[in-house]
């Protein structure tokens, strides 16, 4: 289900009764104490980022640019502060100062994003010696390159007994679920496993599918199996995809999704069904 439209119509109400905790006029009257805030809070949330992704290994220009990228006040604000207020630990002028902040920095988010690894890559030169830029990215981008591997998507029964049965074999794999647990645990045993929705283009991009040789699709749900199929095959349309269909009738989406296999479980049950069958009748002769 396509939920793009709902998501449209919520963000448009949400933003629309933000702006009516606005005060324009107070805004007006301390203009310089709001924009000092938000310079302040855009300062701070970038060093406290920074120095939380630096210490999880990422590069310097990496660090600045996703501590710009989430600079922002978040939405929560708005319900800490309408508490805040109600029990009295906030004035109308603080909460004022905390509601005008936090929309100012919500409206310059987009820029904040657009021009976050431009202003990263240029802060970064001028607070590091190039040198240092240098050894830092050769020391911290390690990962090589994906190519001509192969991507699960879906950790359940089936996509486990795919990885364990080919797991001697030659070829690096790229596992995704949704389950962090999960993804943790076959992190733990040494695979490349990647916290995401296959359904999300994202997430597909990220695991290297524009190179990949072979998608694997072992998710139960036929909708999510549809959609991963077909963004598989709009990112890497050579791509080799077999995908698995919970129930028969799911089965001819799959193949016009574009997957090379699709792999009918209850017909599969069903000739495993008669082959065991047969096996006992004439064992019984």
């Amino acid at each position: 289900m396509d939920v793009s439209p709902l998501r449209t119509l919520f963000v448009t109400i949400f933003f629309t009764s933000v702006g009516l905790l606005a005060d324009v006029r107070w805004v007006a009257d301390n203009l310089l104490l709001v924009m000092g805030l938000v310079v302040a809070v855009l300062l701070v949330k970038t060093v406290v980022a920074f120095v939380g992704f630096r210490l999880f290994g990422q590069t310097i220009v990496h660090s600045l640019a996703a501590g710009i990228c989430i600079s922002q006040v978040g939405e929560l604000s708005f319900v800490l502060g309408q508490l805040g207020a109600s029990k009295g630990v906030l004035d109308a002028g603080t909460l004022q100062a905390v509601n005008s902040v936090t929309i100012i920095t919500l409206v310059l988010s987009p820029l904040l994003v657009a021009t976050a690894p431009r202003a990263a890559r240029s802060l970064a030169k001028r607070l590091f010696r190039l040198r240092t830029l240098a050894k830092d990215t050769r020391e911290r981008t390690t990962q090589p390159k994906l190519s001509g591997h192969t991507v699960v998507a879906g950790l359940g029964e089936a996509g486990v007994a795919f990885v364990e049965a080919l797991a001697e074999q030659p070829g690096q794999m790229v596992l995704i679920d949704v389950n962090p647990r999960v993804v943790h645990d076959w992190r733990a045993k040494g695979f490349e496993a990647q916290l995401g929705d296959a359904t999300n283009p994202e997430t597909l991009v990220h695991a290297g599918i524009a190179s990949a040789d072979l998608f694997v699709v072992a998710v139960s749900d036929h909708e999510s199996a549809r959609l991963a199929v077909v963004g598989a095959k709009q990112a890497n349309p050579e791509i080799h995809v077999v995908a698995r269909a919970r129930y028969h009738r799911f089965a001819p989406a799959l193949d016009a999704a574009g997957a090379t296999v699709v792999v009918d479980e209850e017909r599969r049950v069903g000739e495993e069904l008669a082959r065991e069958a047969l096996r006992c009748r004439q064992a019984t002769l």
